[in-house]
């Protein structure tokens, strides 16, 4: 059964102001300026006064019902990144080859190593000054920070991990086809007895019996 309205509001701090017109809301406040759209939700945004904001949604389903709680998720995100702000911070592991991380300050601020990646816009990074081999990304929006943040993890992931026992390579002669001849008969005889004895190596006896088949 539907509900008939379901509504949900928003309470905005001194100091930040929030602007709502044809689902398209605009944040502003001490850090900078947020926007975000929301046309794809049918749902009714509405400013009633300077500190609320009050989220509606008639006669919806389960799914649209939700929809509201996340809309003012994302509105209360918008308005702690203007005025707090977000902040990641990611360490570099590794064991014993050192990672050493080189940031490019400014607006298109860029994590440079073996690859570049470089940051969304509006988001800066820097190596930390107090933990080692620390990096802090900063930003007003928390989906630009955590976008930026996520794509440095996924550059320094390791695609195609390569054991060092598949590179065994075999360096032992082929071991030799003996024909059944009547004096290759002998020798096929004394090779499957000597394999038998503890301590002798079937390559050395192969390259033995190769050589003595060669001679007759």
């Amino acid at each position: 059964m539907k509900q008939i309205v379901v509504n949900q509001s928003v309470k905005v701090p001194e100091g930040v102001s929030v602007t709502s017109k044809s689902r398209r809301v605009i944040v502003r406040g001490p850090r900078g300026v947020l926007r975000r759209a929301f046309r794809h939700m049918a749902i009714d945004i509405n400013v009633v006064d300077p500190r609320t904001v009050k989220v509606e949604k008639w006669f919806g389903s389960k799914k649209e019902i939700a929809a509201v709680r996340t809309v003012c998720s994302h509105i209360e995100n918008m308005i702690k990144g203007v005025t707090k702000g977000f902040q990641y911070k990611m360490r570099s592991v590794y064991a014993h080859f050192p990672i050493n991380c080189v940031t490019t300050p400014g607006p298109n601020s860029k994590v440079e190593y073996i690859r570049s990646v470089r940051m969304s816009k509006g988001v800066t990074v820097s190596n930390s000054t107090k933990q080692k081999d620390e990096l802090i990304i900063e930003g007003n929006s928390i989906e630009a920070v955590s976008r930026s943040a996520a794509l440095i993890q996924q550059s320094t992931t390791v695609k195609i991990r390569i054991s060092v026992n598949s590179w065994t390579v075999c360096t032992s002669l082929k071991r030799p086809q003996l024909l059944p001849t009547p004096n290759n008969i002998f020798f096929n005889m004394l090779f499957f007895e000597c394999t038998k004895v503890v301590g002798i190596n079937n390559s050395c006896l192969n390259k033995i019996f190769y050589i003595m088949n060669l001679k007759l």
